[in-house]
């Protein structure tokens, strides 16, 4: 029942040797301490060599220190170092205190790479690009402005030897405006009662209503940045009906309401069919005390002066939203921009943009918004973020101002275009086809934009690393700088970009034209407009095609010089400026078309900018071409179409009309095809090829009270002002024109 054990066995354990003690490391490696396992002092341990791990104790780490007083020592010893070494060096070079050899030679490349990206930066940021206006104050315009560009005319021809052969010098040049429209009259009465402006209409709210439903067809399609169902809910819930008046005059204030009511009365104001910068004469700031809108003489008020008095109170309303902005706040700031820049106030309109941009970045639009939002909040916000940013990128080419929104902070993405997203976004029912819906247009522009951007900086700031020897003024130019032609075979590679982009375009969003030919293109000789197409739909290929030519005249005009050898006429810098002729033609035809079949210049005065860059353009070009040249007489029959465009705009600036308008009787005269020989063989000479970007010269606006003694004489032999009634110098040069 009970083992019995047996012993031996436990004598055998008396009598074996004792076990002998483990050997102990100082330290195991980290492969062992972490998986647990006998280490010894051989380097690298035995442990890691047979089981192939990879030991601490192996390669430079194995003149770590061993303790806490070995780590203590090597410390001291490198402050002795690094002691010595800030005392052997002279005062001053050394920035900081560096750790180690490394830290020292990769805070030395920092220093070197920021000073390089400082001197790319002067290429695209001369020193001195500004107007120089009243009081001593200046305005910026950077290298891509219209305003730089005619400036840089101006002062290549004032510098000229021989002005009796400049044809340009004719119209004179000096004073030529740097924009085709003056701004319109927006100043506020000396007398303002503020209450009476926010707490009362001066329009009934069926007229509101009218201006709203405008603003789906006009601008809606273009800028989306509005939810129609939101909106119209929330136009409904303002009015408040009132017991001592009517209730279609009572309606609690709101910015954004007010300033989609201007917008839209601006559009539908009879000073846009008023030429030649008069303004109209149903509305005076001055003349209301209580700022209330003037009326036609018959108790009615004028669309001018509804839009002005909704502007300004809607300016008011902003100012109290600042503290703590909504989405509505952006949405009216946005617009505001908008207003501005249809009244050709473009340094306004940029200033209010950079303002709605800071306030999306309070908000936080620049983030992809969270799904928890909705389907519809979340386009909306993706939508006002990328209108932001297409805004601020046209306006900042406009202008050669750089931009405000940055990119590289925003990680929102592109807003959808689906056919569900396009229907639940409005109430009414836009038409679709199976390759785009109205939000389409959204999407490639934005594309566009941010390759044009993209291609502006990789270009003029990389494109350039010695900005000395390409900007040098006594260039001999019968070669080509190799910094202007390595730049300019740069920006050729880099177009092919928006070659992509325009394959990439559906059939339904381009212009159409007869055949095979297909747009956005510079053969604009078959274009047609689609009658049976929605307006809206015929407004988004306008705009697309008009801002593709715009683009890419806008990137090539800075490379360009003011003569062009012949027999340079096969290199990469002939080519673009060839396609820079081209593009500016296309728009100018693109609209005189459009003046002609549509009504898009009453809707949209700010694409005049845009035709009035195109003219100066090919202004420049038609001076700057052989007399036999085809170019030269394509190039002058295309400045013959402006007057017409120009006559339907609102608010024309004087002397714009004057030049062009006299650009088409020395063609209808035989004058414009005879010039081109004199002025190569004298006036072109002066010109270095590398003008294009002469940054050594100061952009000051000239004087200009110089006149060629020459205008006279040629004014005698065409006799211009006897034949022609609307060509009377006295009366344009008359005319006052505000500046910028």
């Amino acid at each position: 029942m009970f083992a019995t054990f047996s012993t031996s066995t436990l004598d055998n354990l008396d009598d074996a040797e004792p076990r002998p003690k483990r050997r102990q490391v100082l330290r195991a490696c980290e492969a062992c301490r972490i998986k647990r396992s006998k280490c010894d002092d051989s380097t690298p341990c035995a442990a890691c060599v047979s089981r192939n791990w990879v030991c601490s104790r192996s390669g430079s780490s194995s003149d770590e220190p061993k303790s806490l007083a070995s780590a203590l020592m090597q410390i001291s010893s490198l402050k002795e170092k690094i002691r010595a070494l800030e005392e052997s060096q002279p005062q001053g070079a050394i920035l900081s205190p560096p750790s180690s050899n490394a830290d020292t030679s990769s805070g030395r490349d920092y220093i070197v790479e920021w000073r390089e990206i400082i001197e790319r930066r002067r290429f695209l940021w001369p020193e001195d690009p500004v107007h120089y206006v009243e009081n001593g104050q200046t305005s910026y315009f950077g290298n891509f402005s219209t305003e730089r560009f005619i400036t840089r005319i101006k002062n290549h021809w004032a510098r000229s030897t021989n002005k009796a052969s400049n044809f340009i010098d004719y119209f004179n040049l000096q004073s030529l405006p740097t924009n085709c429209r003056q701004p319109r009259d927006l100043s506020e009465p000396s007398i303002l009662d503020s209450g009476m402006i926010l707490e009362s209409e001066v329009i009934s709210r069926t007229q509101q209503r009218q201006y709203v439903r405008q603003f789906w067809d006009l601008h809606h399609p273009l800028l989306p940045i509005i939810c129609e169902n939101d909106f119209t809910e929330y136009f409904e819930s303002l009015w408040i009906p009132a017991s001592t008046q009517s209730a279609q005059r009572t309606r609690a204030p709101s910015a954004l309401v007010d300033i989609v009511i201007a917008v839209c009365a601006l559009a539908k104001s009879p000073t846009s069919k008023q030429p030649l910068g008069q303004q109209s004469q149903n509305y005076s700031p001055s003349s209301n005390s209580l700022g209330a809108p003037s009326s036609n003489g018959l108790g009615e008020l004028t669309d001018a002066s509804t839009s002005v008095w909704h502007y300004r109170r809607c300016q008011r309303l902003l100012d109290d939203e600042l503290d703590r902005p909504t989405a509505f706040t952006v949405q009216a700031q946005t617009l505001m921009a908008i207003y501005l820049h249809s009244t050709s106030r473009i340094s306004a309109a940029y200033n209010v943009l950079g303002t709605a941009v800071r306030i999306a970045y309070s908000l936080g639009l620049h983030r992809d918004p969270p799904a928890s939002l909705g389907i519809t909040k979340t386009e909306l916000r993706r939508r006002i973020w990328w209108s932001l940013y297409v805004l601020d990128s046209k306006l900042s080419l406009e202008l050669g101002r750089p931009m405000v929104v940055d990119l590289n902070t925003s990680n929102c993405q592109l807003p959808a275009d689906d056919a569900e997203t396009a229907r639940i976004a409005c109430l009414r029912s836009y038409f679709s086809t199976p390759e785009m819906t109205w939000l389409t247009y959204m999407v490639h522009t934005a594309r566009l934009c941010t390759i044009v951007q993209s291609i502006a900086v990789d270009v003029y700031n990389d494109g350039v690393k010695n900005s000395s020897t390409f900007y040098a003024s006594n260039m001999n130019k019968q070669h080509t700088p190799p910094s202007l032609s390595s730049t300019a075979e740069h920006l050729e590679k880099k177009l092919g970009t928006l070659q992509a982009w325009v394959d990439a375009l559906p059939s339904d969003l381009r212009l159409s034209r007869t055949g095979d030919q297909k747009g956005p293109s510079t053969e604009v000789s078959s274009l047609y407009f689609d009658l049976y197409a929605p307006r809206w739909m015929q407004n988004q290929r306008i705009f697309l095609e008009i801002e593709y030519h715009n683009a890419v005249m806008t990137l090539i005009r800075p490379l360009v010089a003011m003569d062009i050898e012949r027999e340079q006429s096969e290199n990469v810098l002939q080519s673009l400026v060839s396609k820079l002729t081209g593009h500016a033609s296309a728009i100018i035809q693109i609209c005189h078309q459009c003046s002609l079949e549509t009504d898009i210049y009453s809707d949209h005065p700010e694409l005049s900018s845009i035709v009035w860059t195109a003219a100066v353009t090919l202004l420049y070009r038609l001076n700057s071409l052989p007399s036999s040249s085809e170019d030269s007489k394509r190039i002058s029959n295309s400045l013959c179409l402006v007057p017409e465009i120009l006559e339907n705009v609102d608010c024309i600036d004087s002397t714009a009309l004057e030049v062009m308008i006299h650009v088409r009787q020395l063609q209808q005269s035989g004058v414009v095809a005879g010039f081109g020989s004199n002025m190569q063989g004298d006036a072109a000479v002066s010109l270095p090829l590398g003008t294009g970007m002469d940054l050594e010269q100061p952009l000051i606006m000239p004087p200009s009270t110089a006149v060629s003694n020459n205008v006279a004489r040629l004014d005698l032999e065409l006799d211009l002002t006897q034949s022609s009634p609307e060509w009377d110098p006295s009366f344009w040069l008359s005319m006052s024109r505000p500046g910028l």
